[in-house]
């Protein structure tokens, strides 16, 4: 043996493999945070904004809506929603799909009134045509596709909780 500044127990350990488990339980270690990070960011999920409320017209394609802004949830222009109309049961006719245009907030209410615009006039996602008249006279629900990490980044600010 060459001669050595360190101890024959501590060249064994230099010089011997941790075994298999050790080598592997470091990678799953980090790899499962990682891949749990990244299904919370791409996995969205619908979040209701809105029940039972009504539509107003502004023009042809945008309409006004007042809703409570509660929860986690951030609205922005350009979100995407969905609506869902009393009188076409959701599980039957599918929904509209939708986009918020402006946000205003009411001054001494959590509310917000929202323009949004329908590309499509009043056609479900399963290609059913609503009744315009039927939908303006109708309670809807409101949903916003959300994912589970901004919303939990979004709970944090808003509780004013830092690390």
């Amino acid at each position: 043996m060459k001669n050595s500044l360190r101890s024959q127990a501590v060249e064994n350990i230099i010089h011997n493999r941790s075994g298999f488990i050790l080598q592997w339980s470091f990678s799953v270690f980090f790899l499962i945070p990682f891949l749990l990070l990244f299904t919370m960011w791409f996995m969205k999920f619908p979040m209701l904004i809105a029940t039972k409320t009504e539509l107003e017209v502004l023009s042809n394609n945008n309409y006004k809506m007042r809703i409570s802004r509660s929860g986690p949830l951030q609205y922005h222009s350009g979100d995407k929603i969905k609506l869902t109309f009393d009188v076409y049961p959701f599980e039957r006719y599918g929904f509209i799909e939708g986009r918020l245009e402006n946000i205003y907030p009411l001054l001494l209410s959590h509310d917000l009134i929202v323009e949004i615009s329908i590309p499509k006039e009043f056609t479900s996602n399963n290609n059913v045509k609503f009744s315009r008249a039927a939908c303006l006279n109708s309670k809807m629900h409101v949903l916003k596709e959300s994912n589970f990490l901004s919303l939990f980044l979004n709970y944090i600010q808003s509780q004013k909780i830092s690390f």
